[in-house]
């Protein structure tokens, strides 16, 4: 008897080892993670994956030369990354064919997060690429296809829009109202500026004459300055630019109206198409980007990390005080489904 307790005893004994032995093994991290879920606070600290980056430094490759909006944001954004992670976030310029030379220097390299991509996207409402004709369409689109196909998103940052700015002491309109009055009394008389047809300004120009039924001549330029001097130069009557861009020397210059959802928090004061009855939205987003195939707990962590920067008070007055930069932060899910849905859209177009 007492040896078929004794048997009884050590299987029980052996059991309980074995269910101890199973728990422990569950409650092991996988090799590679960045850590326990249960040390997920929230934080991207909390999330970092081990060892990364590797090296100790991120790169931020810039498709412009030094001094430009562009540059301008990846700067900055490197400047914050360092400062919140003691971690070594660099810029590099790649200039060439609009940001398209960087994104190649990207792509070409391995997928581990250590370079990330800005770019600038036109995300419009995706109903209304089918007013654009074909070949305008690919061009247009052209940065945005190349990221659908070889990025993934870490955030969206910035958002700018699309707007028409006259100048200041015009007598013929002072607002969109009188603006809209005279372009639809005066069809084909008033010429609009864009910074080039490829760009968001093409879109817009397409839009307020296809979608919209505004009779007026489109002049492109090949920047946001050129277009700029033409208009204080008296060689058009309204240009189409960011409002950022546009909207600085208000002595000489008014934003009438900013083709966005909502106003800009840096320019209350102009109104939205929206507001005015208009259906025109074309804001031109600012997203970062890795290559696609990096790790996703890597994409998560620098999404995390972009997240808590866009609500760090220094980096927000940074960019609204000396690079007149709104910060609208959206993470890399929501980004990247803005993305796909236009690369869908775009993509049946295009066939």
């Amino acid at each position: 008897m007492k040896k078929i307790l004794a048997l009884v005893l050590a299987a029980v004994m052996v059991l309980s080892l074995a269910a101890c032995g199973s728990e422990n093994k569950e409650s092991t991290p996988a090799p590679g993670t960045s850590a326990d879920a249960s040390k997920d606070d929230g934080t991207a600290k909390s999330i970092k994956p081990d060892g990364y980056p590797k090296g100790g430094t991120v790169t931020v490759v810039c498709g412009f030369n030094p001094g430009g909006a562009q540059d301008n944001n990846c700067r900055v954004a490197a400047k914050y990354a360092t400062i919140l992670t003691g971690d070594n976030y660099v810029v590099t310029n790649i200039a060439g064919s609009s940001g398209r030379v960087a994104a190649a220097d990207v792509t070409a390299s391995p997928a581990d997060g250590l370079k990330i991509y800005l770019a600038n996207l036109t995300l419009a409402n995706p109903d209304d690429y089918k007013y654009v004709e074909k070949d305008n369409l690919k061009a247009q689109m052209t940065t945005n296809m190349l990221v659908a196909e070889g990025f993934t998103a870490i955030c969206a940052m910035h958002d700018d829009a699309r707007s028409i700015t006259i100048k200041a002491n015009d007598p013929r309109f002072s607002n969109w109202e009188e603006f809209e009055a005279y372009m639809k009394a005066h069809p084909g008389e008033l010429t609009i500026g864009t910074p080039g047809a490829n760009g968001a300004g093409g879109l817009m120009a397409t839009l307020l004459a296809k979608k919209l039924g505004y009779e007026f001549t489109v002049v492109h330029y090949t920047s946001t300055n050129e277009v700029h001097a033409a208009l204080l130069g008296g060689h058009v009557d309204a240009e189409m630019s960011v409002v950022s861009a546009s909207n600085t020397d208000k002595d000489q210059a008014i934003t009438i109206a900013v083709a966005a959802e909502k106003r800009s928090d840096l320019f209350p004061n102009v109104p939205t198409f929206i507001e005015k009855g208009v259906d025109l939205k074309i804001p031109t987003t600012r997203c970062f980007f890795v290559k696609k195939g990096t790790d996703p707990a890597i994409v998560e962590y620098l999404s995390r990390l972009f997240g808590e920067m866009a609500n760090y008070k220094d980096y927000i007055d940074e960019n609204h005080n000396v690079y007149v930069t709104t910060v609208d932060y959206r993470p890399s899910a929501e980004a990247q489904k803005l993305i796909d849905d236009t690369y869908a859209v775009c993509s049946e177009l295009l066939k």
